[in-house]
């Protein structure tokens, strides 16, 4: 019994978790299916989702994960503005991967994501994005590619659910990091302290998001619309003292229209 526990815990130590995780409209908001929005918001750089650097930094700390922010913005356009961006939310030190000249954003991401998990061989892949674009067919191709790899894989769901922008099998949507900190505690993959803090820390202003802003650092921007968000059902699978506040405001702002 104990020369298993020592094996499992060395197993533990030697176990290589890699957090990867888009820009816009996953950490930023963007509003990347307005032209507008896309236009205004460019080169903004503290329209932040609230939370989610918070729960980067757990998953580098408790997991020792290396940390990518992998994108398709051009990197001669976006580079300055997405660095900024990262330092005024304070998200934790990790690679910047931006697309560069000549590389089309159809092959950027899978391109990135194969270099990567070949270079670094991990156990556990966490992929996080949105259904803005094509996060969930990029993510899942890689899936499907590494089916030997554990991936945990999580898209933002900033806009209502359709057939091309839904979270496929093995992936699941979430609006809040929230969702996506209880899953990762139930996975291991953060500690008990962690998931309670990051609740104690978020759930009472995510609650209280009024969903007016538009900039700015927030949870929940005025534009979000979430219909068909369900995901969050079995996601919050462990009892927390906010937990059914939280699904009761994730309810309701997923059922606007």
């Amino acid at each position: 019994m104990k020369f298993l526990l020592v094996l499992l815990l060395g197993y533990s130590a030697l176990a290589k978790t890699v957090l990867v995780t888009d820009i816009d409209d996953t950490l930023k908001v963007a509003h990347i299916r307005s032209t507008i929005g896309t236009v205004s918001n460019a080169f903004r750089t503290k329209n932040i989702f609230l939370g989610m650097n918070d729960l980067i930094a757990s998953v580098k700390k408790d997991a020792n994960a290396d940390i990518y922010y992998l994108t398709n913005a051009p990197a001669v356009l976006m580079g300055a503005s997405h660095r900024a961006l990262l330092r005024n939310g304070k998200f934790p030190a990790g690679t910047l991967l931006l697309r560069q000249s000549g590389v089309s954003s159809d092959v950027h991401k899978i391109n990135a994501l194969n270099t990567l998990i070949q270079r670094e061989s991990p156990d556990t892949v966490i992929l996080i994005g949105d259904n803005g674009e094509r996060d969930n067919k990029f993510y899942k191709t890689i899936m499907n590619t590494y089916p030997g790899i554990n991936f945990k894989t999580y898209i933002r769901i900033a806009y209502s659910i359709d057939n091309d922008h839904k979270p496929l099998r093995g992936q699941s949507g979430f609006i809040s990091s929230l969702e996506i900190a209880a899953d990762l505690y139930k996975e291991g993959l953060i500690d008990l302290y962690s998931v309670d803090n990051h609740f104690n820390r978020h759930a009472p202003k995510f609650i209280a998001d009024t969903q007016r802003n538009k900039t700015g650092m927030m949870y929940l921007p005025k534009w979000l619309r979430c219909q068909g968000h369900t995901s969050f059902n079995t996601l919050f699978a462990f009892e927390h003292p906010w937990l059914s506040i939280v699904k009761k405001k994730i309810q309701k702002v997923c059922s606007r229209l």
